[in-house]
């Protein structure tokens, strides 16, 4: 019966060992352990069912023989113990002088326990009556605790390493159940010799889990998927081993017949290309995107190019116009840290260059990945500071030249980031932009100067209003106006107290849904502001169409004024036009004497600049009002 348990486990490795070797592996590190644990439990079973053989016969044997065959099977025990060791070290140690010391010295402790079996003494039972069949001794007392040892130690680092795989981690602690268990039943029953083929059973349960090739390819293509490129990426990382690596996505035009299905035949051959190219590991990543992993740094840049030239020939065979390309190249992956980071990368390079790319061999740089990371690490921020309530607004004073007040000022948003410094504009506006966060924020800002004005009644200090900018992704959302309404109803302002500064830009890009936008919000008793006029995209042309009350003049524009003979004339023009139609302006960046007197001397009704005051918070924003419009007024009423 023994042997038959055991031919039946020997039957079955060998079953799966021919599945095995016919799929491709990315030869890991893991991978190669356990390989070395799948042969040595494979050869541990054929050498119990020979030390069975040898005892059943050792009349007809000699005992020098029969001791020799029954101390290999146990020194087979040990050595399967420790790959099994070395296989959880793999996925914990990625440092290779780490993982030579752990090699060595698990190697020297089981050379220990080998040298002690082969000199210690091994005593034989066998019974026909009971069938028990066992060996006994000093040199079986060694095995038991060197296994045990090692065995202890597995125990201890599945429970404790973090490290380790999930579903590695599983699949071995079935491994070590089933081992073990096997053991304490045969100890109580020696007629039951199961240990080997428990071990035996155990592997295949490693490898169904986690070592199964399939877990890693591609069926329609045969390559490695995205779960292996993650795991690979991993395991070079955290070794700290460099390889370049090439993206290669492909789209099929929609004016295809059966976009997806052609699409995917693309896909396909192209993966039998780079099936035959060597020294390269492909991984499909997504429907429409392959990795390569060039397994040597030399000459991989020649060879990228060798592919994209060979692919685009491919391509140009089904059509120019049929296929979208995007060709990648990263020489050094230091400039990432993860698979995932990796994508990422290759997805902001694809979406920076955008159409202009196409079928383009595009090189990434540390640069590039530091862009993203910096992109990432910000969107980051401003999700935490919305969610954690760190978006605050600064308030800017703007001076009447009229009234010798201060009448208004202009609301600017800011960002407290996690240690309590201040985040400007200027670092996380344009992302904010891009990923559509803007809105959120747009909202929060405008929720807080309502409240802001309300709470603190400022129309009793002398400020009529305050300006709100709009961003361009604002101005073309068609629920602003509902939006905006709603929180003034929630926070019970009067909307004359509001004004909302557009940008030329925004006018140019969405027109027609911020006229919409402009005329309810106007409706409501809303003003409009046109702001930063003279940088943006449009001409004194809109002007005219925008529906807006009052025009500001920039920074740059206010300083070329007095720095430049022709912008001078430029300014003078565009200011007698706009106070022909009766609409205020507004000078940005006054920062001197002079330029406020000469402000004043050209009509300019209200001036706003550092002159005056540099952006403030609300406490000091308030403070800042109470003071200098008392001291200009005589006091408020």
């Amino acid at each position: 019966m023994n042997i038959a348990v055991q031919c039946c486990g020997i039957a079955v490795l060998g079953i799966l060992f021919l599945f095995y070797i016919q799929k491709k592996t990315l030869a890991t590190r893991a991978e190669r352990v356990f390989r070395c644990a799948f042969l040595m439990i494979t050869f541990c079973l054929i050498m119990d069912v020979s030390s069975i053989v040898a005892i059943t016969n050792r009349s007809s044997l000699s005992n020098e023989f029969v001791n020799a065959v029954c101390k290999l099977y146990l020194v087979t025990l040990v050595l399967s113990m420790l790959f099994a060791l070395l296989y959880i070290y793999s996925d914990i140690l990625q440092d290779e002088r780490q993982w030579h010391l752990c090699v060595l010295g698990y190697g020297l402790f089981s050379l220990v326990i080998v040298l002690g079996i082969c000199g210690a003494r091994i005593s034989i039972y066998s019974s026909l009556w009971t069938r028990e069949i066992y060996t006994y001794g000093s040199a079986v007392i060694i095995t038991y605790a060197g296994v045990l040892a090692m065995l202890v130690n597995n125990i201890i680092l599945l429970l404790t390493q973090k490290k380790i795989n999930a579903r590695r981690r599983r699949a071995v602690v079935i491994w070590m159940v089933m081992w073990v268990g096997a053991a304490v039943v045969q100890f109580f029953d020696k007629g039951l010799l199961i240990v080997g083929f428990a071990a035996a059973m155990g592997i295949m349960v490693v490898y169904l889990q986690f070592e199964n090739p399939e877990l890693n390819l591609d069926r329609q293509t045969g390559l490695f998927n995205q779960g292996a490129f993650m795991m690979y990426m991993q395991s070079l990382y955290e070794r700290q081993q460099e390889l370049p690596v090439m993206s290669v996505r492909v789209y099929c035009s929609n004016d295809a017949k059966h976009p997806e299905a052609v699409q995917e035949h693309m896909i396909r051959q192209t993966a039998r290309i780079l099936l035959t190219i060597p020294n390269i590991y492909v991984f499909r990543v997504n429907e429409a995107e392959l990795l390569i992993l060039f397994r040597k740094k030399e000459g991989a840049r020649v060879a990228a190019v060798e592919i994209y030239q060979k692919l685009q020939s491919e391509f140009r065979i089904y059509g120019v116009n049929m296929f979208k390309s995007y060709f990648v190249y990263a020489e050094n992956l230091e400039i990432v840290s993860s698979g995932s980071e990796l994508l990422e990368l290759m997805y902001y390079v694809r979406v920076k260059h955008g159409e202009a790319a196409l079928g383009k061999f595009l090189e990434i740089d540390a640069q590039t990945a530091e862009n993203l990371f910096y992109i990432k690490n910000m969107e980051h921020q401003i999700s935490a500071a919305l969610e954690e309530d760190r978006i605050i607004v600064y308030y800017q004073p703007i001076y009447s030249v009229k009234e010798q007040r201060f009448t208004s000022a202009e609301a600017l948003v800011r960002m407290v980031d996690e240690q309590g410094k201040l985040v400007m504009p200027m670092e996380f506006i344009r992302i904010a932009e891009e990923n559509g966060m803007i809105r959120k924020i747009g909202a929060r800002v405008f929720e807080k100067v309502c409240h802001f004005f309300i709470e603190q009644h400022l129309d009793q200090y002398g400020i009529e209003y305050i300006e709100v900018n709009l961003s361009t992704v604002q101005a073309a959302d068609e629920n602003l106006a509902q939006d905006y309404i709603r929180i003034m109803d929630e926070q019970r302002i009067e909307p004359k107290h509001i004004n909302l500064e557009i940008t030329e830009s925004a006018s140019v890009s969405a027109r027609n849904i911020l006229l919409d936008n402009m005329n309810i919000l106007m409706g409501r008793g809303v003003r409009f502001s046109l702001d930063d006029f003279g940088t943006g995209q449009s001409n004194l042309n809109y002007i005219v169409e925008m529906p807006v009350h009052i025009v500001k003049f920039d920074r740059d524009m206010t300083n070329a004024y007095f720095e430049n003979g022709k912008a001078k004339y430029v300014m003078d023009a565009a200011m007698h036009m706009i106070q022909g139609m009766n609409l205020s302006i507004v000078a940005e960046g006054v920062e001197t004497e002079n330029q406020l007197e000469t402000m004043k001397k050209l009509g300019i009704q209200y001036i706003q600049g550092y002159y005056f005051s540099k952006p403030l918070s609300e406490q000091h924003f308030l403070e800042f009002i109470k003071e200098k419009n008392a001291d200009q007024t005589g006091g408020v009423a």
